[in-house]
């Protein structure tokens, strides 16, 4: 068998090779042996790697690993290092692994390589540098050894003694020769640098090295064509090129770089500091006039600049010069007049003559430009020659005496012109004041609806709001008005002392202040501050609302309560209540909500009414389906698209009963157990559930008492012992009812499998079996099939097989049915025969698992199964390229181990690319050369050989055969020629091109290139790589095109083959012509003039350039760069100035155009010129109105002459062309109340106006100038009428409000509004209550109307309030509130006060009820009430049980009926308190609630009285609650009203049925009916006091048919006490006696006492027994109706009621209190140590008010009696004296604690009315 791993010959390989082997070659065979024999023994390998399976691999056979690819040392200097795994030939073989190293011997096959190319150096010139260091070359190698040692040498290159280098650091040192940067300008030095390694043959690379000679600055800059003076015209405007300075520098580089700077007045002027061109700045003006400029004889203005030319060099040098810019005078500054207006003040008694004024004007212009004359040219008093002026001097003197009375003021206007060519003009007005007293008020201009401004509430400080103007009619210092807000409560705004502008000085909020209403007031500035005037005039300023506010919720979360199974639609409350508020008005304040839900599938359970809020159901709720929706939210959104933060919206559904409950088992219903299950063992566990949530129990059929079942958990259990032999089967049914009403239940089927008990073993049925195989068959193969059983049932009788020995390397597998299979190959070289032992074992679980054991043969069969194998594979051989056919190569032979024809091999060849190159011999393996090789086509061949042996069947081996080519130098390096274009100015070292010349050897020596520039390289203008081909500039300033341009250069090519060969190509390299000659123009100044009415079009001038350069860089085109802002002119190519736009002379009078060449160069160069344009003029303007304002106001009652305004006019002609005519042409009415003065243009009022026929009129107005013929204008204006006031407001809606009674004060709740037809502040209204409001709730302000709270709304108080106010119109509010028809307008507003919930509900009374202790489930016990003052939903009660769990009762959520939710047992309490809280709003949150005690007795027929009652049912039903009140006075006991129903008989319906029971207070214990009768009978005159009691009817109520034996029993018995009782007290007459006051307040006497026996042993028992039993028969217990006591009258009834109730007056029964009343008083005498009855317990909750129910239920006449209250210590027995003692001091307890508890409630009622009053 195979038990032998292979095991290699050494542990580790390592070889060592030169690199680059050949390919095929071996590099190392791996050898491994194994023990194993036949094809067990065969070994075949494996490169365990396959990182190096592109220059690596391994014969599979032999182990040889031969090469593939490339082994280059410098690419790994590690080596390879790889796993072999040698694998034997077993189907699943065993294998062993071996490390195998090879390392690389290195061949010099690199020459160096240099570092940091290219290498450029500088150096300083001049003294000093001699012997230093300029450059550090550096190469590599990378060869090892001695192949990569370098040394470094300088052969050749331009300068090459100048320099050294040292041979083994490469530095290159600078000589002893000074270097002079001039001599060589930029154009380095050049180094050839060679390195060479020290292999054999040495390899060399060669580099260059560039030097520069650095500049020393050491030369100034010289300027050129000194000096530098420039003449021009002032008014002209930049930017505009002055002139050029140059100035040169012989250094070079930054050295030789000149810029400019320019010193003095560089507001004006600059210069551009690379071309020396000094400009006027853009928009600097050259004014001959400006202020310190010197101005030279010839009256030209000079400006003195400074220019300064600085090299670049460090330190920099420089030489400056000077500029001087002359300035010509035009006539451009017209005469001013300063001041221009002059105030004068004169005494009217002044003389003819007198000089009054020197007036003074100033012209800055030089010569007849400056010379000036005077005269008046217009006075405000019409054909007044008052005054006159000097025309040289100037002044003026008075020509006419003053008369104040006459003309009490005058405004001179004093012309005054220059004489210049083209004259300027310039007025002074002269204002004369004659001496007058100030007299007038200043006056507002108010526009129409009055000085109103609206502001944005965001409005930030500084925003203008609006501006007041005021006007005063009085002159000088008392015309001069200043404003003021004098309202200190104003401090959002401030005005302009002078300017009357109100700014916002403050933040603005329209939610706090939504409108302001303030005063300004106007006071002139009179001289005598004691006669100040002033005027006042309101302005409102209204806040604008923005959307500033979002919507916010009242909570961040609300909660709703609903029903299942409502209808689609329901509307859903939320607790809290949804409020949304936002402070905002209009838009912003509408509010929508919307609802977001991520349901994750589920249906949308709610949808809310975007508009009102309302919130509703959209699909019929199942709480089963989920008890609550916890994942909505809501969001409000106002009307400016704010949107609230989200509120969580939480749903509850509430259940009802509505569900079965649910049962299962888990896994499936039918169960198993083992039969030899404990006792106590669960079968199964029940899964229940009931969607309601109700508890569920369980019960348990079937079974035959072998299970039951655990009421509460469902758990089912195994009681007996189970025999599976005995009963195999069972069938259990399970019962699940729940706890709901009504109840629901559910069934479940169980089926029960008993399972067997593991007791027999498995039997084989074959003895001792042999089974045979051949070897090498494949896996999976069947060897034999065993056949085993067991009699046991389930798992217990499934069989597992396993072999258990002799299965050697696992080469069986033995299936669960008994087959025997091949799972690794069987070798009979390996082993022969296998003895396998198979156990064989039950499947049972229990442990107790039964096996059987068999020995089973298997015999191997042998077969031929030997490959043929190569074992120097792979093979690698060389031979020459070019060797000859038929040529041997090598023989490649294989081994057989077979023998025999199977050891007889053929060899073929089988693969090989390409193929037909080789041939084998078919017996010997001799391999000959069939084409001859060529290392260029390919350099390696690799066959596949295969040996065929003559076996059956056959095997074949396959070897490879690797056959290298070694090269030899048969190809010359081949070259292109190269054309390559570059600029003439491309910089020192730019890529010209690269040389692509490539070699047909293969890698080495015979393929490795090098260049030189044999010829063509004129000045050294470009460098070649020696190994990179690369050409790039080496001398810059050898490339200029206009001297060369193509250079043809020679390039040699030599490969490094051994004799070398070369090849010659040429390199074409073209210079592109560069840019650099400016265009120059024919004149540097072109000068034309033109008249201002020129068309378009016309040429003005024609300029011409040209440029130096040609083609492109010749090509110029035109353009104006400066000069031509208005766009009045334009420039075509040809160099034609032509006009493009109107000239106007009246607008400029001349123009400086620049013009600019461009020629087409890339940078483009320019030149400039200049052409100067003169417009003349010509006599072409109309007068143009001046007044800004088309729009003039004037009051409705403005009397005649008043003055409006001032029409002004302007022609900018001059002399008579702009002497200007007014007049009134037209207007909106044929005749004009106005008119106007022809030569001022004063417009002034000429008849009545009246607003409020006309509130404006438009009048046309023309001008018209002097000039022939005369041009004229007309404009219309508006003339507005001031409005009076003489209107009332008048209210708007809304006037009714609703306020929420939690409204807080101090906040407004609504806005009063008014309406007025006046405009501007006369429609200002002020708002004011006068009347209603005596507790001073409501307040309204004055100004806005805004209606707010200054004290608290209560609605349970007041609902509606209905408040009387008034409005009235006034500049301001008035200090006293006074009103009339003419002055006030009024209304009645009304506030209706909405609910807030904030009283809690008030239980109605105390609630005690009593229920039939028969009852069923489900029976009303009674309905408990509360009520809640608030209104609507706050209003609307819910109740609910404080302890659900174990309550006995339920309460219907809306009514209140208490309900029975667990039969009574005898067993239990006759009493039960429960305990319920009334919640009002429904009971959602936020509710309020109050809680009370519901006491619940369980009676019977012996604990009720009846009591006829003479009225109708209907009428004691109405009166229930006074006659519960009226006996809950009764202090002995609580008597409590169980039942009303009519006792009406034939046509009477006026009587019926009270049915009352007792209970003592303390204990909560029913009364016996005996005692409950005493009671009712000692108060009858209470129940009396509310219904007409028939008091002959008042009697127990029999418990059922009494039999006539018992009734005479009955009455012996009380015959015989009363007879014990008459003589005990005989023996007691003493004590009587001495307590007879106080036997006659309890009317007991032994007298009477003789005669309540008397009566009652006077009573005939058979006439009573039939009478009572009359009566009962007629009130039978119904059956059908279980519960129910019918009173309906039968045939006996009214005559047994009638004997029952004459036999009852005769008893002992009608004055039993009496006779009680006597035990009582002797049970004292005779008892002092009587024990008192514990007192009941009194903390009662004053909170809890107690509702008695409506109709209460049925009675029956069940007689059960409280067993365990009987035994109790509270338990009285009224058969004794001393019972009967403590029944009384109880009642006489209770009187005293009744009087206690109620003085405490009303304590406490007072006290909570006063804390409410408080709250």
């Amino acid at each position: 068998e195979n038990d032998n791993f292979p095991v290699f010959e050494l542990l580790n390989y390592t070889v060592q090779i030169e690199e680059e082997p050949a390919f095929g070659s071996e590099v190392v065979k791996v050898i491994a042996v194994d023990a194993d024999s036949g094809i067990f023994g065969s070994v075949s390998y494996e490169i365990k790697n396959e990182e190096f399976s592109d220059v690596l691999d391994i014969d599979n056979g032999s182990g040889s690993v031969y090469v593939v690819g490339s082994l280059d040392r410098e690419s790994r200097p590690e080596g390879y290092s790889f796993t072999v795994t040698a694998f034997d030939g077993d189907t699943l073989p065993m294998s062993s692994d071996v490390l195998v190293t090879i390392h690389l011997l290195d061949l010099n096959d690199n020459p160096p390589v240099f570092l940091g190319e290219p290498y450029l150096a500088e150096v300083n010139e001049g003294p000093g540098f001699a012997g230093i260091l300029i450059a550090n070359v550096s190469a590599m190698d990378s060869d090892a050894g001695n192949n990569s040692l370098i040394s470094f040498s300088i052969t050749g290159g331009s300068g090459a003694q100048l320099f050294s280098i040292t041979e083994e650091g490469g530095e290159v040192f600078l000589g002893s020769t000074e270097l002079d940067h001039e001599v060589t300008r930029d154009v380095p030095y050049v180094l050839i640098i060679a390195a060479t390694d020290a292999g054999n043959p040495p390899m060399l690379a060669t580099t260059q090295v560039n030097v520069t000679v650095l500049d020393i600055n050491d030369n100034n800059p010289l300027f050129t064509d000194l000096p530098y003076v420039v003449a021009i015209e002032e008014e002209v405007t930049g930017p505009l090129l002055l002139l050029v300075v140059s100035a040169q520098d012989s250094d070079s580089g930054a050295n030789g770089k000149i810029t400019y700077i320019l010193s003095g007045n560089s507001e004006k002027f600059s210069i551009i500091t690379e071309s020396g061109e000094v400009m006027l700045v853009e928009g600097a003006l050259l004014d001959r006039e400006t202020e310190g400029v010197s101005i030279d004889e010839d009256g030209n203005a000079v400006y003195s600049l400074g220019v300064v030319a600085i090299d670049g060099g460090s330190p920099p040098r420089n030489t400056g010069t000077s500029i001087e810019v002359l300035i010509s005078d035009i006539n451009d500054n017209p005469p001013i007049f300063n001041p221009s207006t002059y105030n004068i003040t004169l005494s009217e008694s002044m003389l003819v003559g007198t000089v009054v004024l020197n007036l003074l004007a100033t012209d800055r212009d030089h010569g007849n430009n400056a010379s000036l004359l005077y005269s008046i040219l217009h006075s405000s008093v019409p054909n007044n020659n008052d005054f006159a002026v000097d025309e040289v001097l100037g002044t003026l003197m008075i020509a006419s005496p003053l008369d104040r009375e006459s003309v009490s003021a005058y405004t001179l206007s004093i012309g005054v012109r220059d004489q210049g060519p083209q004259p300027f003009e310039d007025n002074a007005t002269v204002v004369i004041q004659v001496t007058d007293f100030n007299d007038n008020h200043p006056v507002f201009f108010v526009p129409e609806g009055g000085y109103t401004a609206v502001l944005p509430e965001n409005a930030t400080n500084g925003t203008q709001v609006l501006t007041v103007e005021a006007t005063d009619f009085d002159q000088g210092a008392n015309q001069h008005i200043t404003y003021s807000i004098d309202d200190p409560a104003i401090t959002n705004f401030e005005i302009g002392l002078m300017s009357g502008v109100i700014t916002l000085s403050g933040p603005l909020d329209r939610e706090s202040m939504a409108s302001y209403l303030f005063t300004v007031t106007a006071s002139d500035s009179a001289l005598d501050p004691n006669h100040v005037l002033q005027a006042f005039v309101s302005v409102r300023i209204n806040v604008s609302d923005l959307n500033d506010n979002v919507p916010t919720f009242s909570s961040p979360s609300y909660e709703a309560r609903v029903l299942e199974e409502q209808p689609v639609g329901t509307v859903v409350d939320f607790f809290p209540p949804l409020v949304v508020y936002d402070p905002d008005e209009g838009v912003n304040s509408l509010i929508s909500l919307t609802l977001l839900m991520d349901m994750e599938g589920r249906t949308q359970p709610l949808s809310v009414n975007e508009s009102t809020g309302q919130i509703s159901t959209t699909l019929v709720l199942d709480r089963e389906g989920g008890a609550s929706f916890d994942d909505m939210q809501l969001v409000a959104t106002d009307g400016g698209g704010l949107q609230s933060d989200p509120v969580s919206l939480t749903l509850v559904i509430l259940d009802i009963n509505d569900h079965t409950p649910e049962i299962s088992v888990s896994g499936s219903n039918n169960q198993v157990i083992s039969e030899d299950a404990s006792t106590g063992s669960v079968l199964a566990a029940l899964v229940f559930s009931d969607a309601d949530e109700d508890t569920v129990s369980f019960s348990l059929e079937g079974g035959d008492g072998d299970f039951e079942i655990e009421a509460q958990t469902g758990v089912i259990m195994l009681v007996n012992s189970l025999d599976r032999e005995t009963r195999e089967e069972y069938l259990l049914n399970v019962m699940a009812v729940d706890s709901g009403l009504p109840m629901r239940n559910t069934s479940l089927l169980l089926q029960v499998t008993v399972l067997d008990v593991n007791d027999n073993a498995p039997i084989f049925e074959q003895v001792d079996p042999v089974f045979s195989t051949p070897e090498n068959i494949p896996l999976g193969t069947v060897i034999g099939v065993l056949n085993v059983s067991d009699a046991d049932a389930g798992l217990n009788g499934q069989v597992q097989l396993t072999i258990l020995e002799g299965n050697e390397d696992n080469r069986f597998t033995l299936s669960e049915t008994g087959v025997i299979l091949t799972i690794r190959a069987i070798d009979r070289e390996v082993m022969e025969t296998y003895q396998l032992l198979i156990q064989a074992s039950d499947s049972s679980t229990s442990g107790s698992v039964q096996t059987t054991t068999l020995e089973v043969t298997v015999l191997v069969e042998d077969l031929n199964d030997v490959t043929p194998n190569f074992p120097e594979s792979p093979l690698a051989v060389s031979v020459a390229e070019n060797e000859e056919a038929d040529t041997q190569v090598t023989v490649f032979a294989a081994m057989d181990e077979d023998l025999g024809n199977s050891s007889l091999l053929n060899y073929t060849i089988v693969s090989s690319e390409p193929a037909n190159h080789f041939e084998i011999d078919a017996m010997s393996g001799s391999v000959t050369i069939i084409v001859s090789p060529d290392y260029e086509a390919i350099n390696s061949y690799t066959l596949q050989i295969t040996a065929t042996d003559s076996g059956v069947p056959q095997l074949t081996g396959s070897g490879t055969l690797v056959i290298n080519v070694l090269d030899e130098n048969d190809n010359t390096p081949v070259a292109p020629e190269v054309t390559a274009s570059i600029p003439e100015n491309s910089p020192h070292g730019s890529v010209v091109a690269t040389i692509p010349a490539t070699d047909a050897d293969g890698s080495g020596p015979n393929s490795q290139l090098s260049f030189l520039i044999s010829a063509g390289n004129t000045n050294n203008a470009f460098s070649l790589g020696a190994a990179s081909g690369l050409l790039t500039v080496l001398n810059p300033f050898a490339l200029d095109a206009e001297q060369i341009d193509m250079f043809v250069l020679q390039v040699l090519v030599q490969d490094a083959g051994s004799p070398p060969r070369s090849t010659n190509t040429l390199v074409f390299v073209e210079l592109q012509d560069v840019n650099d000659n400016r265009p120059q123009f024919a004149s540097s100044v072109y000068e034309e003039s033109l008249m201002e009415n020129s068309e378009i079009g016309r040429i003005v001038t024609v300029v011409s350039a040209t440029d130096e350069d040609s083609g492109t860089n010749a090509q110029l085109s035109y353009s104006i760069v400066a000069g031509n802002s208005e766009g009045k002119f334009v420039i075509n190519n040809e160099g034609q100035v032509k006009t493009s736009g109107g000239l106007d002379y009246e607008t400029r009078q001349s123009y400086v155009l620049f013009v600019e060449a461009a020629d087409g160069g890339s940078p483009e160069m320019v030149g400039m010129t200049e052409v100067r344009v003169a417009i003349l003029d010509m006599n072409d303007n109309a007068p143009q109105f001046e007044n800004e304002n088309s729009t003039l106001t004037v009051l409705e009652n403005a009397t005649l002459d008043t003055e409006i305004a001032v029409i002004e006019g302007t022609d900018l002609d001059s002399d008579v062309n702009s002497k200007i005519t007014f007049s009134i042409i037209g207007g909106s009415e044929t005749e004009l109340p106005f008119e106007i003065h022809s030569s001022t243009g004063v417009l002034t009022v000429a008849g009545p106006l009246d607003r409020e026929t006309d509130p404006q009129y438009q009048v046309i107005v023309r001008i018209v100038d002097g000039g022939i013929p005369s041009l004229s204008t007309q404009q219309e204006f508006t003339i507005v009428l001031i409005d009076v006031d003489d209107n009332l407001p008048q209210f708007m809606d809304p006037l009714n409000f609703t306020v929420p009674e939690d409204y807080p004060t101090n906040t407004a709740f609504g806005q009063l509004s008014t309406t007025d037809v006046d405009v501007g502040s006369n429609t200002v209204a002020y708002f004011f209550i006068t009347g209603g409001n005596m507790a001073s709730i409501f307040n309204i302000n004055a100004t806005s109307g805004m209606l707010s709270l200054d004290a608290p709304l209560d609605r349970e108080v007041t609902e509606t309030h209905e408040i009387p106010v008034a409005a009235r119109s006034e500049n301001e509010v008035p200090a006293i509130v006074s009103c009339s028809e003419t002055s006030c307008t009024t209304a009645v507003i009304t506030v209706t006060v909405g609910d807030v919930n904030d009283n809690p509900p008030v239980w109605d009374e105390n609630f005690n009820f009593g229920v039939n202790s028969s009852a069923p489930v489900g029976t009303v016990v009674g309905t408990v009430t509360a009520n809640d003052p608030d209104s609507g939903d706050h209003a609307i009660v819910w109740y609910e049980l404080l302890q659900l769990e174990g309550s006995q009762f339920t309460v219907e959520t809306e009514t209140g009926v208490v309900r029975l939710s667990t039969a009574y047992f005898k067993e239990n309490s006759s009493h039960s308190s429960v305990s319920i809280r009334a919640y009002d709003n429904r009971g959602r949150n936020p509710s309020l609630s109050a809680a009370t005690q519901v006491e619940v007795f369980f009676v019977s027929g012996e604990n009720l009285v009846v009591l006829t009652v003479l009225e109708s049912l209907s009428s004691v039903e109405g009166k229930l609650d006074d006659l519960q009140a009226a006996l809950d006075t009764i202090q002995e006991a609580k008597i409590v009203v169980y039942a009303v129903q009519d006792d009406s008989t034939g046509s009477s319906n006026t009587r019926s049925a009270l049915l009352l029971f007792g209970v003592f207070s303390d204990t909560q214990q029913l009364l016996s009916s005996s005692v409950t009768l005493m009671i009712v009978n000692d108060n009858i005159e209470v129940i009396a006091g509310v219904v007409q009691v028939d008091s002959t009817m008042v009697y127990q109520l029999p418990t059922e048919p009494y039999d006539p034996l018992i009734l005479y029993i009955v009455v012996g018995v009380l015959g015989g006490m009363l007879i014990i009782l008459t003589i005990f007290s005989l023996v007691c007459w003493g004590c009587v006696m001495s307590r007879r006051s106080k036997m006659k307040k309890t009317r007991y006497s032994p007298g009477r006492d003789n005669n309540i026996r008397q009566r009652s042993n006077d009573v005939s028992t058979e006439k009573y027994d039939e009478s009572a039993r009359k009566w009962f028969n007629a009130n039978t217990y119904s059956p059908s109706e279980p519960g129910l006591m019918s009173l309906t009258p039968n045939d006996d009834y009214e005559q047994g009621r009638t004997e029952l109730s004459e036999e009852i007056r005769e008893s002992a029964m009608y004055d039993s209190k009496e006779f009680v009343m006597g035990f009582f008083d002797e049970a004292e005498e005779e008892s002092d140590d009587t024990d008192e009855p514990k007192e009941a317990d009194d903390n009662e909750d004053s909170e809890q008010l107690i509702h008695r129910h409506p109709p209460p239920p049925p009675v029956t006449t069940s007689t059960s009696v409280d067993k365990t209250a009987r035994k109790g210590t509270d338990q009285v027995d009224y058969s004794s004296k001393k019972g009967l003692a403590a029944q009384k001091n109880y009642y006489q307890g209770e009187k005293s604690r009744a009087s206690t508890r109620e003085e405490s409630r009303e304590e406490d009622s007072r006290e909570e009315s006063r804390g409410r009053g408080r709250g």
